[in-house]
């Protein structure tokens, strides 16, 4: 098909430069049209920040420089992501204020799309993200059939996180939550959760599901870790700092806790408690301390009325 088309007769150069003066619309038609023009769009690299599906409300793939593309969106509930065939493209901007819509019949279905956006432009993972039940788009057996066979960056759980992470068990990023009138989970599946979360994500965000304590945190293979339910006390933060300070959980980059239950309740972190015994290299307002190993790794230590967060300078 290649030789049928006037713009293959250039030289590569010439296409890879004409391709700089294309919109992503074009650039997306365009790369439908053989497997060398995929791979040309491939090489432009206008890149992917992400590539996601949004249970509520459909994919959507947001570029570093360029409009973000909406596709798979459904008005209905709980259906088969499949069945949106053929497959209507929406690529929009905020500024100036612009949308193209477009099909391309015989193409495919949203899987087809998602694997071709992946590839195009330079996202290998797919990230998801389930909110609350009612308003679910799609069902749960048909995102999972969606992704299938692609490896998923990071997976947002807002409620029934215990049946979504069973379909859903490895990934790069986990964030869950629940709203104050979810019930509490049963102790089954408390422990199933915290099994999941001792896995080996790169990221973790924990919020109102699992009551997290300091055995619990120092389970975590998480070098980003992120949580705001937990009964941890101010002498075990200072166990955690002196801990990290001698070893302990090598590959942190960063921790955050948010003590939202003590908020509630008028309480208050003691910095005083928190940093006793610990040898403070430089500090600003008395809020944030600079502490270092053994190994001459720093850490940034920030305190507030209600939040601790240890972030690790190399």
């Amino acid at each position: 098909m290649d030789s049928t088309l006037p713009l293959f007769q250039l030289p590569e150069r010439a296409i890879m430069t004409s391709l700089k003066y294309c919109g992503v619309p074009e650039l997306i038609i365009f790369s439908i049209l053989s497997k060398r023009a995929k791979h040309m769009v491939k090489s432009d690299k206008r890149n992917a920040r992400s590539i996601e599906i949004i249970n509520y409300t459909g994919c959507i793939v947001v570029l570093y420089s360029g409009p973000t593309i909406m596709f798979g969106e459904s008005q209905q509930r709980d259906c088969d992501v499949e069945s949106l065939t053929p497959c209507t493209l929406r690529a929009t901007k905020a500024f100036p204020p612009s949308e193209i819509s477009f099909t391309v019949p015989g193409f495919g279905g949203v899987k087809n799309w998602l694997e071709h956006f992946m590839f195009i432009f330079n996202h290998p993972m797919a990230n998801v993200s389930f909110g609350p039940r009612d308003l679910w788009k799609y069902s749960l057996e048909s995102v999972r059939s969606l992704l299938k066979g692609l490896p998923i960056g990071n997976l947002r759980v807002f409620e029934n996180a215990c049946e979504i992470i069973r379909n859903f068990p490895i990934m790069h990023f986990l964030h869950i939550d629940k709203t104050d009138l979810e019930p509490e989970l049963p102790e089954a599946e408390l422990n199933f959760i915290k099994k999941v979360l001792v896995g080996n994500m790169d990221s973790l965000k924990v919020y109102r599901v699992v009551p997290i304590d300091l055995n619990t945190l120092l389970t975590f293979n998480s070098s980003d870790i992120r949580f705001n339910r937990t009964s941890i006390t101010d002498k075990q933060l200072n166990t955690f700092l002196k801990l990290w300070l001698n070893g302990a959980k090598q590959n942190l980059r960063s921790v955050y806790i948010d003590f939202v239950g003590q908020r509630r309740r008028g309480l208050f972190l003691n910095t005083s408690v928190i940093m006793k015994g610990i040898k403070i290299e430089g500090s600003t307002n008395g809020r944030r301390f600079d502490i270092q190993k053994r190994d001459g790794t720093f850490g940034d230590v920030i305190i507030s009325p209600c939040s601790f967060e240890l972030r690790v300078v190399n």
